[in-house]
């Protein structure tokens, strides 16, 4: 199944868990959500683990997709209205820690699971290089890192040139096609910045998930 179908496929099912959801401050895009669940659902992901929780708008989106996979969120210091936002989802545990030195470990720790890790924190070529050594694990089934956007005013951004060079199955949330397609959801974000202003910083539509796919 090509991905775009893979994502035609779950679209239904996202708006009617999910929708209407609201952008969070410095949370990601409703279709950038959307991406992750469609893919980690087709994967058969077992266990969400989320690194970089900050307001808790994608754990808040994963805890409505995924009603029955449990879902280990990981940062530094976790927010109180994270804990309050998130304390609806009974699959939801929410760990204080860093994470590049919890990831490892969770994916070791859980090998018996199919595993699908959204990395929003660390940031950049960190983030990658951690998500680079969890996809090692083959009960990873896929990785995304947030913040890949092509350019900052102008400037290729060192992480972004390394995810396109990466050879792997892969997917990012600024394809063209995907955009076309299921922008619309992002309609009536919270969030001022938009179209535009998405264009004019970062080269691209969204701040941006690339995904390292496993079995796609």
């Amino acid at each position: 199944m090509q991905l775009m179908e893979i994502f035609e496929t779950k679209i239904d099912k996202f708006k009617n868990k999910v929708m209407p959801n609201p952008k969070l401050s410095r949370g990601i895009l409703n279709s950038e959500g959307f991406a992750f669940c469609a893919l980690a659902d087709h994967l058969s992901a077992d266990l969400i683990v989320e690194s970089g929780i900050c307001n808790g708008g994608s754990t808040t989106i994963f805890g409505k997709y995924f009603t029955n996979v449990p879902i280990i969120g990981v940062d530094t210091k976790t927010k109180m209205e994270v804990i309050v936002r998130t304390s609806i989802f009974h699959n939801v545990t929410l760990v204080n820690g860093d994470g590049n030195v919890m990831l490892p470990q969770i994916v070791d720790v859980f090998k018996d699971r199919k595993i699908a890790i959204m990395i929003d924190g660390p940031k950049g070529v960190e983030a990658l290089t951690l998500a680079g050594k969890c996809f090692n694990n083959d009960n990873v089934v896929m990785v995304g890192v947030h913040d890949l956007f092509k350019s900052l005013y102008g400037k290729l951004k060192t992480d972004r040139v390394m995810f396109d060079n990466m050879k792997l199955d892969k997917f990012i949330t600024d394809d063209i096609d995907f955009v076309k397609k299921f922008e619309h959801i992002n309609d009536g974000s919270s969030d001022p910045r938009h179209e535009k202003y998405y264009s004019k910083e970062f080269g691209g539509y969204g701040p941006t998930i690339g995904f390292m796919l496993r079995g796609i």
